[in-house]
């Protein structure tokens, strides 16, 4: 296999970390067509699907997790009227473990999407019997990075969220404890109740999917530049009553690679861009095509299989992914 041009990512250094294995379905041949288009879409909708479980799972063990630390420094507060203050030291000191979910998504999603994406666009299937080592690294690198750099904010914004539902959570659950006479392991466990109930279970599945599509189109466009084909990218929108209006407007809309879209006032390379607010972001579901200038009337994107998750066997990564997100 001819190797393509390296991503402008440092060499990672790490073994070969992750194994590609086939789903056994197909995306549609995507080619600039009213059709195509459709059907390209909801392919690759449906490969996200596939992600979306795990993802929402890694954010509510997170989150539950967190919730449970919570709980137990309340209990252990001195007295009734300290518990509120314990449990917001304690939601400091582990919020930002949100970082480790993040880290669990962006490894799965991002090197399927970039793998398929460059593999559609060389026209051929090898590359997902048989992942080329060098770019699965320096995919999965570049997942680890995103987390810490442009996802960095996102990370910091989820956690003042959470710091925010805390001072709530709790303060109501005192507030009802004393009228109610409530000792404090009633109130502790008041507290865990509310968080790992519907609170958690809709913000694991929001964030989620918000940061599955956020990955799937980060790694689209990386396998996409990994070609070293000059590019056009065309935004796919999902037509239905759910999708925004302004990105109804954008659908079909093609620009050149490294140029931005407008998104209702706001700049953005790719759905889901975190520069774009979450009024324009939070579970957007369009998706790129991405065609080569000197083909405009041809195939746009043709993919092999899918995968079924990638298997990291990095002794560097599987302790990022693996280790305790904060210090008990």
């Amino acid at each position: 296999m001819r190797r393509p041009p390296l991503l402008n990512t440092p060499a990672p250094d790490m073994d070969t970390l992750a194994s590609y294995t086939a789903r056994g379905t197909h995306l549609k041949i995507y080619a600039p067509t009213s059709d195509a288009r459709a059907s390209y879409w909801k392919a690759f909708e449906r490969v996200r699907a596939g992600h979306y479980a795990r993802a929402e799972r890694a954010v509510l063990v997170e989150l539950n997790r967190q919730a449970r630390a919570i709980a137990e420094a309340a209990l252990e507060a001195g007295s009734v009227h300290e518990m509120e203050a314990a449990a917001l030291a304690t939601s400091n000191r582990v919020a930002g473990g949100i970082r480790s979910a993040y880290l669990r998504i962006y490894a799965d999603v991002l090197p399927d999407f970039a793998m398929r994406t460059y593999d559609g666009l060389q026209n051929s299937t090898k590359a997902h019997r048989k992942a080329d080592p060098e770019l699965v690294d320096i995919w999965l690198q570049m997942a680890l990075q995103f987390v810490d750099s442009e996802g960095g904010a996102l990370v910091t914004a989820v956690t003042a969220h959470t710091h925010d539902q805390v001072r709530r959570i709790v303060s109501a659950a005192v507030r009802d404890g004393i009228d109610e006479g409530w000792d404090m392991e009633q109130i502790a466990r008041r507290i865990e109740s509310d968080f790992a109930g519907h609170v958690n279970r809709t913000r694991a599945r929001a964030i989620g999917r918000t940061e599955t599509i956020r990955a799937s189109n980060v790694g689209a466009r990386a396998g996409a530049k990994a070609t070293g084909l000059t590019l056009q990218k065309e935004w796919l929108s999902a037509k239905d009553t759910r999708t925004r209006p302004d990105h109804l407007v954008l659908d079909e809309t093609t620009v050149p690679v490294d140029a931005p879209f407008s998104v209702g006032g706001e700049e953005a390379m790719y759905p889901a861009d975190p520069n774009l607010s979450p009024e324009q972001s939070v579970n957007c579901r369009c998706a790129l095509g991405y065609l080569p200038v000197a083909a405009k009337n041809a195939t746009l994107y043709r993919s092999g299989s899918p995968s079924k998750g990638w298997k990291l066997r990095s002794e560097n990564i599987h302790r990022q992914l693996s280790a305790p997100p904060w210090t008990p």
